[in-house]
């Protein structure tokens, strides 16, 4: 009974390993991208896939708050927001320019007002429009 304890601990404390490693590579490859550094075609194509993605985010959640369950309820959280409350709609960037007035999610491009050069720049060039309710 002893051995079977100390084998789930030992299993605990692995993946707690796995998760912190990486975590730390998510936020070091984060780090080098700002930095200028340009990912390795081969890294950037793990990285791209939705499973990776998911663990990715999950491992660098539990760098940072060092409890599993905390760390799965942010990654959902996250994922929740973007897929659901977002209904898909995504911008080029997370931070739009001053001059660019937020957006309403029911909202397409022409009916914004905005001049197309600013629709670009609020990210409707490349997002998934929502139907007519």
């Amino acid at each position: 009974m002893q051995h079977i304890i100390e084998h789930n601990l030992s299993n605990r404390h692995f993946l707690s390993d796995v998760l912190l490693v990486l975590g730390g590579y998510s936020v070091v490859h984060v780090i080098a991208q700002d930095f200028g550094m340009k990912t390795g075609i081969n890294q950037r194509n793990l990285a791209q896939t939705e499973p990776v993605k998911f663990v990715l985010h999950l491992a660098a959640a539990y760098a940072l708050l060092r409890n599993f369950n905390f760390s799965l309820l942010a990654t959902i959280l996250y994922y929740f927001l973007k897929y659901i409350y977002s209904r898909g709609i995504t911008a080029d960037r997370c931070t739009p320019d001053e001059d660019i007035l937020p957006l309403k999610l029911t909202q397409k491009p022409e009916e914004t007002g905005l001049p197309p050069s600013d629709q670009k720049k609020c990210g409707f060039s490349r997002q998934r429009h929502l139907k007519n309710d």
